[in-house]
C-alpha cells in the first residue's frame, strides 16, 4: 500500500485546487461542467475511475454524506433502491437508480517516470432536472495500474482518502437551455404554462426571447435583493 496525491484543477471558471480530499461547488441543471484531476505517486502510474455506490464520509465541512441502501432499510423513504434518483445520489453514488446520469471520465496522460508518475484524467458531467435544488456527490478511487489495488489509504484524514469526492449543491432556481430554445416553450415545458413574459422579464439579459443561445443560464421567477427590516411576510 502505498499513498497518491490528487489534485484537481476546473476548466469551468477560475479555480486551481490542490491537495484536496472533496471539491464542494455550485453547479446549475443543463450547464456542463469538466475537471482535470491529476494523480501522482513516486513509484507506479495511478488508473482513476468511479467509486460507485461510495459514501462521502467526513468529506465536506458539513459533515458527511452517506446513501443508505434500501434493501438494509426498506422503511426509509429516500434511499438507494427506491427507483428514483434522488436524495444525494448520482449515475456514479447510486447507479441503478441515476441510470440516465450521464458522465464522462477520460484518461489524458497515464503517468510514467518521465513525468514523475502523473496521470492526469478529465471528468465531465451536467446536471440533470431532477437534481435541481438537491446536493449531490461523485467520488473517483485511484488504484495503481500494476495490481489494480487502491492506492491511497483507506481512511479519510488530514490529507489522505480512499477516495476524491465532488459535492455539488444543484441550484434550485436557474437553468441553461439548448441552442435554439424560447421562453414560451420554455414555460410550457418546465414551468406548467406559466406567463413566459415574467419569465422573461427576470432574465433582463436575454434580448431575443425567441432565440435564446446554447448553455444560457436563467433564473425562474422573479428576484428580490433583500434589505434591511424586511421580513417574509412583507416580501410577499
Amino acid at each position: 500500500m502505498f499513498e497518491a496525491k490528487l489534485s484537481l484543477c476546473k476548466q469551468v471558471g477560475v479555480m486551481n485546487v490542490k491537495g484536496l480530499r472533496y471539491l464542494e461547488d455550485t453547479v446549475t441543471v443543463g450547464c456542463p461542467v469538466s475537471y482535470n484531476v491529476f494523480a501522482k505517486s513516486s513509484l507506479y502510474s495511478i488508473q482513476l475511475e468511479p467509486d460507485y455506490n461510495s459514501s462521502c464520509t467526513a468529506c465536506s465541512e458539513n459533515g458527511s454524506y452517506v446513501i443508505p441502501f434500501c434493501s438494509i432499510d426498506p422503511s426509509l423513504l429516500t434511499c438507494c433502491g427506491n427507483g428514483k434518483c434522488d436524495g444525494f445520489e448520482t449515475g456514479i453514488s447510486c447507479p441503478v437508480d441515476c441510470q440516465g446520469d450521464n458522465f464522462d471520465l477520460q484518461e489524458l496522460v497515464l503517468g510514467s517516470s518521465d513525468n514523475e508518475y502523473t496521470s492526469s484524467f478529465q471528468f465531465s458531467w451536467t446536471p440533470k432536472a431532477d437534481m435541481r435544488g438537491r446536493k449531490v456527490y461523485s467520488c473517483f478511487l485511484a488504484k495503481d495500474t500494476v495490481s489494480g489495488t487502491g492506492a491511497i489509504f483507506q481512511k479519510r484524514a488530514a490529507s489522505t482518502a480512499p477516495s476524491f469526492c465532488f459535492v455539488f449543491d444543484v441550484e434550485k432556481c436557474s437553468f441553461c437551455l439548448g441552442g435554439g430554445s424560447t421562453f414560451e416553450r420554455i414555460t410550457r415545458t418546465f414551468l406548467f404554462n406559466h406567463d413566459w413574459l415574467l419569465l422573461y422579464n427576470s432574465n433582463p439579459d436575454v434580448k431575443n426571447p425567441d432565440s435564446i443561445p446554447a448553455e444560457t443560464r436563467l433564473v425562474i421567477g422573479p428576484t428580490y435583493t433583500v434589505k434591511r427590516g424586511d421580513t417574509v411576510m412583507s416580501i410577499a
